[in-house]
């Protein structure tokens, strides 16, 4: 078998490795979980090494080299520089293992799927994952079904597709750049008539994928990226009749369907109504903290994925639910790469339209030759209107974090960054031997990088599974303990045999939380698990193994605030093990080291009331739980427990203190 043939099948396991894994990320809920994104890993890594054998194979083949490369080769590198400076080393690495993967991608992607034929192939297999995700969530809508594959999604989805990922507006996200697409090899591709009605069909689910995802930013991207869509489209007169009457069916279309259907106007109403999770401006609490953690660190950002743990610090006191995400991608990534960060990213954003617009009359068939169809054109045009959808989607929420979408988008970028090559000749490099050094060095060294992340992260992903199923037995046991205590408190047999397993299922899960821990010892959160499934064995025990139980429950927390010095969990539990052991002068310090992390978080604020309690200082602690019911009302005595129990005791204590009083 000679070089060429050996090239021609590794071209193919490329484009087939490309096209597994954007289906492995969209089915896979998106890849935001670990054993799913290491999947990715793991394909990213075997990309590199076959990319790199067709590098050498072939010498003579020349690389493709667009200046949006250099952008993503600068990131990648700022990335790197920003993880080894970060104040949460898992949580930076966490972050840069992801930007790595979509250099990968890229950089593989321009230079190995740059063909005509493999951006056919990638454009009709998003289409037909597309269809696919589109009548999975088209049947979740219509049977009000709030499972994905096997698990359920939270109940406040309910009502909505989403089809394979978990939350419905990242489905959106994914559906919003694959609708242009569609719609433009549908009217302008140069297709069969079968293989255009097949696009058609498919652009028609992923618009009612879109529809039943009730999006309102999904809806909104879509509809301005089908605008832009219509107005690139009408420069072109043989185009624009066409153009013009299928996007006013399609919105008619959607616009009845949407005025029909209930659950499309309930959300949209309570869109309106403060004080409810889908009101409109619940988000703009989330982006003046951006705002702020930004101001505060302006040029090189909090640090990578940073936003999360930092935000605590900032927290209005009107928001008492954990964001993760700023949901506004821009703030976002000011927060977390400051301005040198988000300047490369606007950069790379500049040269690739930049390179659209070079591109844009070298992609167009001249109506001269006698057709008015071009796969080029249908290509550049809708990848363009879908990128722009993600951007316009990106101010209110955060699909560029979502890896399958981000994944999609990279894809769609190298494609069209792929396409300069019909524009001009400069951006081909010669295979010299120098050339072919360097970038199979940047190769080998992010393929490695990327499979022992993928395997680090595989095989704490496998424990930590482990420990959530045993934390569901306890739960399970817990449940019947209860149960049989009510029902028949005087089978002693029963219960005694329900002690056994809760303590065997005990041992087993801190059993597993210290593998957890040694499989990943920067992971700050296993290390909190640890130490409070420590603390919660010996806290009820009237026993001599108390004091050293709680010394190496202070051991666990110790290293969770020395991984992730930004939680103020771990501190906390630490003053609270020291108050239990009657040391209440050396438990403040923690408790006000807490606070400082955390000011206005009702959780943190009850502890502090807690705290008083052990002092009992009475009214000091109804202070702080009054507080921490003003931060969270107790509508429901679970909503607040703490506050509202312990306040509750503190009233009494008060109330026997003054009538003992004497007079």
């Amino acid at each position: 078998m000679d070089a060429r043939r050996i090239d021609d099948l590794l071209e193919k396991a490329i484009l087939g490795l490309l096209l597994l894994a954007l289906f492995w990320g969209v089915l896979g809920f998106g890849a935001v979980r670990a054993s799913e994104f290491a999947g990715l890993e793991w394909l990213a890594s075997l990309l590199g090494v076959l990319w790199l054998v067709r590098l050498w194979l072939r010498p003579e083949e020349r690389l493709f080299w667009p200046p949006l490369l250099w952008m993503i080769l600068l990131f990648t590198a700022y990335a790197g520089v920003r993880w080894a400076g970060s104040p949460i080393e898992y949580v930076a690495r966490d972050e840069c293992r992801r930007v790595l993967l979509y250099a990968m991608f890229f950089i593989v992607a321009v230079n190995n799927a740059n063909s005509q034929e493999s951006a056919s192939w990638v454009v009709g297999s998003l289409l037909v994952l597309g269809a696919m995700v589109s009548t999975y969530a088209l049947y979740q809508f219509l049977t009000e079904s709030n499972r994905v594959w096997h698990l359920e999604r939270p109940d406040v989805y309910a009502r909505r597709g989403s089809g394979t990922y978990i939350c419905p507006n990242h489905l959106a996200g994914f559906l919003e750049m694959l609708f242009p697409v569609g719609l433009a090899y549908t009217l302008i591709g140069r297709l069969g008539h079968k293989t255009r009605i097949l696009a058609g069909y498919a652009t028609l689910m992923i618009l009612l994928g879109l529809a039943v995802s009730i999006s309102r930013g999904g809806w909104i991207a879509s509809g301005l990226s089908v605008f832009l869509f219509l107005a690139l489209l009408s420069r072109q007169p043989s185009h624009r009749l066409p153009a013009i009457l299928a996007v006013v069916l399609l919105l008619a279309g959607t616009g009845y369907a949407a005025t029909r259907s209930e659950a499309i106007t309930k959300r949209f109403e309570k869109m309106l109504k403060p004080g409810q999770l889908e009101y409109a401006l619940q988000r703009v609490h989330l982006w003046k903290p951006a705002w702020k953690i930004w101001r505060d660190h302006p040029w090189l950002g909090a640090g990578p994925g940073h936003f999360d743990p930092v935000f605590r610090q900032y927290r209005p006191p009107d928001y008492q639910v954990r964001p993760v995400r700023a949901h506004n991608d821009y703030l976002n990534t000011l927060a977390d790469w400051g301005v040198a960060g988000a300047a490369i990213v606007g950069a790379a954003w500049v040269l690739l339209f930049a390179g659209v617009a070079k591109t844009w009359k070298f992609v167009q068939r001249s109506t001269d030759l006698g057709s008015k169809t071009s796969n080029r054109f249908a290509l550049v045009l809708g990848a363009t209107c879908g990128l722009m959808a993600l951007l316009f989607h990106s101010f209110v929420d955060f699909n560029f974090h979502i890896p399958a979408n981000a994944l999609t988008a990279v894809v769609l970028m190298a494609l069209l960054s792929a396409h300069l090559r019909y524009a001009t000749d400069s951006y081909w490099v010669p295979g010299r031997w120098w050339i072919r050094i360097a970038v199979s060095v940047m190769l080998v060294a992010g393929s490695l990088t990327l499979a022992a992340a993928a395997w680090r992260a595989g095989r704490e992903a496998r424990v930590l599974a482990e420990v959530e199923r045993q934390g569901l037995l306890m739960e399970s046991i817990r449940r019947d303990s209860e149960a049989a205590g009510r029902y028949d408190p005087q089978d002693v047999e029963l219960m005694r045999n329900l002690g056994r397993d809760w303590v065997k299922a005990q041992a087993a899960h801190l059993a597993r939380l210290e593998e957890a821990v040694r499989a990943e010892p920067m992971n700050g959160d296993t290390w909190y698990q640890l130490g409070e499934a420590v603390r919660l064995s010996v806290w009820q025990r009237n026993t001599p193994d108390v004091p050293e139980g709680l010394k190496k429950a202070m051991g666990a927390f110790s290293q969770a605030a020395l991984m992730n010095p930004l939680d103020p969990y771990p501190p906390l539990r630490q003053g609270m093990c020291l108050d239990h052991l009657r040391r209440h002068a050396e438990a403040r310090p923690y408790y006000e080291r807490a606070l400082r992390l955390d000011p206005h978080g009702y959780y943190t604020v009850a502890h502090l009331g807690w705290h008083f309690v052990q002092l009992r200082e009475w009214a000091m602690a109804r202070e702080w739980f009054e507080k921490s019911l003003q931060l969270k009302p107790a509508t429901m005595p679970d909503a607040n427990p703490i506050a509202y129990a312990y306040l509750r005791i503190v009233n009494r204590m008060l109330a026997e203190s003054t009538n003992a009083a004497p007079r």
